[in-house]
Protein backbone atom coordinates (compact mmCIF):
# COMPACT_ATOMS: atom_id res chain seq x y z
CA UNK A 1 0.00 0.00 0.00
CA UNK A 2 1.22 3.10 -0.98
CA UNK A 3 2.26 5.73 1.80
CA UNK A 4 -0.23 8.26 2.07
CA UNK A 5 2.00 11.11 2.92
CA UNK A 6 3.78 10.41 -0.68
CA UNK A 7 0.25 10.24 -2.17
CA UNK A 8 -1.06 13.40 -0.73
CA UNK A 9 2.25 15.42 -2.49
CA UNK A 10 1.80 14.04 -5.78
CA UNK A 11 -1.52 15.36 -5.79
CA UNK A 12 -0.51 18.89 -4.77
CA UNK A 13 0.63 20.08 -8.65
CA UNK A 14 -2.70 18.77 -10.49
CA UNK A 15 -4.95 19.58 -13.64
CA UNK A 16 -8.40 19.26 -13.03
CA UNK A 17 -11.63 19.86 -14.62
CA UNK A 18 -15.02 19.00 -13.65
CA UNK A 19 -18.27 19.17 -15.83
CA UNK A 20 -21.22 17.41 -16.89
CA UNK A 21 -20.73 14.61 -14.42
CA UNK A 22 -17.25 14.30 -15.90
CA UNK A 23 -14.02 14.34 -14.29
CA UNK A 24 -10.38 15.04 -16.07
CA UNK A 25 -7.67 14.82 -13.66
CA UNK A 26 -4.07 15.15 -14.90
CA UNK A 27 -1.18 14.93 -12.16
CA UNK A 28 2.34 13.07 -11.84
CA UNK A 29 1.07 9.84 -10.37
CA UNK A 30 3.30 7.92 -7.00
CA UNK A 31 3.40 4.98 -8.71
CA UNK A 32 4.73 5.57 -12.15
CA UNK A 33 6.08 8.86 -11.60
CA UNK A 34 4.79 10.11 -14.45
CA UNK A 35 2.33 12.43 -16.09
CA UNK A 36 -1.51 10.70 -16.30
CA UNK A 37 -4.55 12.17 -17.87
CA UNK A 38 -7.46 9.95 -15.56
CA UNK A 39 -11.45 10.71 -16.67
CA UNK A 40 -14.30 9.49 -14.66
CA UNK A 41 -17.60 9.64 -15.93
CA UNK A 42 -20.46 9.55 -14.07
CA UNK A 43 -18.88 8.66 -11.00
CA UNK A 44 -17.72 5.28 -12.45
CA UNK A 45 -14.21 3.34 -12.98
CA UNK A 46 -11.44 5.74 -13.84
CA UNK A 47 -9.64 5.19 -17.02
CA UNK A 48 -6.22 6.32 -17.73
CA UNK A 49 -6.35 7.92 -21.25
CA UNK A 50 -2.45 9.21 -21.46
CA UNK A 51 0.55 9.63 -19.91
CA UNK A 52 3.46 11.90 -20.48
CA UNK A 53 6.97 12.58 -19.53
CA UNK A 54 6.62 16.18 -18.68
CA UNK A 55 4.45 18.64 -16.74
CA UNK A 56 3.94 20.71 -20.11
CA UNK A 57 3.31 17.70 -21.99
CA UNK A 58 0.69 16.66 -20.13
CA UNK A 59 -0.96 20.54 -19.58
CA UNK A 60 -1.42 19.92 -22.99
CA UNK A 61 -2.77 16.85 -23.27
CA UNK A 62 -5.00 17.66 -20.50
CA UNK A 63 -6.47 20.46 -22.42
CA UNK A 64 -6.80 18.37 -25.15
CA UNK A 65 -8.93 15.69 -23.19
CA UNK A 66 -10.99 18.21 -21.99
CA UNK A 67 -12.00 19.86 -24.86
CA UNK A 68 -12.84 16.48 -26.48
CA UNK A 69 -15.34 15.75 -23.86
CA UNK A 70 -16.90 19.11 -23.64
CA UNK A 71 -17.29 18.72 -27.26
CA UNK A 72 -18.39 14.91 -26.97
CA UNK A 73 -19.38 13.72 -23.58
CA UNK A 74 -20.32 9.88 -24.39
CA UNK A 75 -16.54 9.57 -26.29
CA UNK A 76 -15.41 6.85 -25.75
CA UNK A 77 -11.90 5.93 -24.09
CA UNK A 78 -9.47 3.56 -24.40
CA UNK A 79 -7.54 2.92 -21.24
CA UNK A 80 -3.85 3.73 -21.65
CA UNK A 81 -2.71 0.18 -20.04
CA UNK A 82 0.49 1.58 -18.09
CA UNK A 83 1.22 -1.79 -16.24
CA UNK A 84 0.73 -3.34 -19.64
CA UNK A 85 -1.61 -5.69 -18.20
CA UNK A 86 -3.22 -6.46 -21.43
CA UNK A 87 0.33 -7.45 -22.79
CA UNK A 88 0.47 -10.02 -19.85
CA UNK A 89 -2.72 -11.50 -20.10
CA UNK A 90 -2.63 -11.78 -24.03
CA UNK A 91 -5.72 -12.49 -25.80
CA UNK A 92 -9.22 -14.08 -24.26
CA UNK A 93 -9.80 -16.99 -26.18
CA UNK A 94 -12.78 -16.60 -27.03
CA UNK A 95 -11.82 -13.70 -29.13
CA UNK A 96 -9.95 -15.51 -31.38
CA UNK A 97 -10.79 -16.42 -34.49
CA UNK A 98 -11.23 -20.04 -35.73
Amino acid sequence: MADPSIVEQTRKDIFRDEFDNIIVDTVCAYDTQKWETGIQKDKGKWIIAEQYDTRDLAKIGHDEWVLKHKKDPMLEIRDADVWNIEDSFGEDEDSEEE
